[in-house]
């Protein structure tokens, strides 16, 4: 949730009143978030905007935060590398 409010423009106190409003558990789903705490339903309950910021940071709960590429050995083949084939595709039109 927090990342998607920065991510939208939020204020820190719009993030701090989120934060506040989500249970302190590791490892918790925004969905079972709703579920526990009464805050949390009421703040998405507000406005229709709140409605969609939540819509949105469960959508994409659980996406990875960014995609990368590292090297991790050294390459020794009889053939230039542009010959080879990745073994990621980096098709990020799912996430549109």
């Amino acid at each position: 949730m927090r990342d998607t409010l920065r991510v939208l423009g939020a204020d820190s106190e719009t993030l701090r009143v989120w934060a506040r409003a989500i249970p302190k558990e590791l490892d918790i789903s925004l969905p079972q978030a709703y579920q526990k705490s009464a805050a949390l339903r009421q703040l998405v309950s507000q406005s229709e905007t709140n409605q969609q910021l939540f819509q949105v940071a469960q959508t994409i709960e659980g996406l990875p935060r960014h995609i990368s590429t590292h090297a991790a050995a050294v390459v020794i083949h009889d053939q230039g590398l542009g010959s080879g084939h990745s073994s990621r595709e980096n098709d990020l039109t799912s996430l549109l």
